[in-house]
């Protein structure tokens, strides 16, 4: 009988710059050269039934990934672990692994971190206190839409991060930002980190998503 796995692992290094679609190709080519016993779409090309919990942000690095498999043989988690690690990547490690029951375990919470460095503690908390005593946050989330070039089309979408953003704060050194979905829309971390006068691309390639909180999937 098919068995769902969940299997928790870590992204780090230049593996943190691939996009949740050469993730995804990265992920077919290793559980198979792992030689897990996975189920199979049906029809003319059929797939590895799995599925990445929640997509991460290119750039941002991970403690906290979450691969969905279903596989067609019950197998011991450490084994399920030491074949996976054994063909992973550079940067790549699976550290838990479990099985589950009805629908994939749903992201509801996601924490992530960002070392600051002396020099800018005190303009970023500067901003962290202005913030607090505003009751919204305001933000034009821009979305680029079409295939080639010339046929792009720029569409902006007004916002309030507020909503989205469940913690804020700066611990020692560290950057704390604390994500939660209002529905099925999360704020974007480039986009806080832009509302913190903080950079949006340089910094997001230090942020590191440390905790995602799941709801069961039964």
């Amino acid at each position: 009988m098919p068995q769902k796995w969940a299997i928790e692992l870590s992204v780090e290094g230049d593996l943190r710059f691939l996009s949740h679609h050469d993730m995804m190709r990265a992920m077919e080519r290793l559980v198979c050269r792992a030689k897990l016993p996975l189920k199979y779409t049906q029809g003319f090309n059929p797939r590895p039934v799995l599925s990445l919990s929640l997509p991460r942000p290119v750039g941002v690095a991970s403690r906290a990934e979450l691969l969905v498999v279903t596989l067609e043989e019950d197998l011991d988690e450490q084994v399920l672990l030491g074949r996976f690690n054994q063909q992973a990547p550079a940067g790549m490690n699976a550290h838990k692994a479990y099985r589950f029951t009805g629908a994939a375990p749903r992201a509801r919470q996601v924490q992530y971190e960002l070392p600051l460095e002396e020099d800018r503690l005190g303009a970023v908390q500067s901003r962290l206190d202005q913030l607090s005593a505003e009751q919204t946050w305001p933000f034009e989330r821009r979305t680029v839409s079409g295939g080639s070039t010339a046929n792009q089309q720029v569409s902006t979408q007004p916002m309030d991060l507020r909503e989205l953003v469940r913690q804020l704060d700066i611990s020692g050194s560290v950057l704390r930002i604390t994500l939660a979905p209002r529905q099925d829309t999360w704020a974007r971390p480039g986009e806080v980190l832009a509302m913190l006068g903080l950079d949006g691309r340089v910094d997001l390639s230090r942020l590191v998503r440390v905790s995602v909180d799941y709801a069961s999937g039964n």
